[in-house]
């Protein structure tokens, strides 16, 4: 989808049949003009766009780079089972991720919405004003889904 200005943001996750790059199973790709961002827990590599795909010996549109760093995935599953064992907090929480997702989430509604929204964390709805007295129909459906018969969330 295609905001008014042209930018798009589109926000996927997928666990299988992923671009060859995730095969460890992370990754973020952030596209741009002239190329794209990768970026996994282990390092960030800068991919540039070629000048005319048809003719690849024409070079491209900038200079690529990688940066190599260090995975962080094993760490966090060892926290992760430390954890379990010790019932103390993981390195990396369910709340500080959600306000992450919950971004992430809202910026894919004001993209399927087809504009801004102002979003009212207490009240969990979207709405078209600052003020946050107009309620946003159109976002609050991109909220949530219908989900099929005997697979509903239980309201908490």
């Amino acid at each position: 989808m295609y905001t008014p200005k042209g930018h798009v943001h589109i926000y996927t996750m997928r666990k299988a049949s992923g671009p060859p790059w995730s095969r460890n199973g992370y990754g973020m790709v952030f596209h741009g003009t002239n190329g794209k961002l990768h970026i996994t827990r282990k390092d960030w590599e800068v991919i540039a766009d070629a000048k005319d795909w048809n003719k690849p010996d024409q070079g491209y549109r900038t200079e690529s780079f990688k940066k190599e760093g260090v995975d962080h995935h094993y760490d966090h599953v060892v926290n992760f089972l430390d954890c379990m064992r010790s019932r103390r907090k993981p390195i990396a929480t369910i709340e500080e991720h959600f306000k992450t997702v919950a971004a992430c989430h809202l910026a894919n509604v004001s993209l399927r919405a087809g504009r801004k929204i102002f979003w009212d964390h207490q009240k969990e709805l979207c709405f078209k004003d600052a003020e946050k007295t107009i309620p946003d129909p159109v976002a609050n459906k991109f909220l949530t889904r219908e989900y099929r018969k005997g697979y509903e969330l239980s309201q908490v």
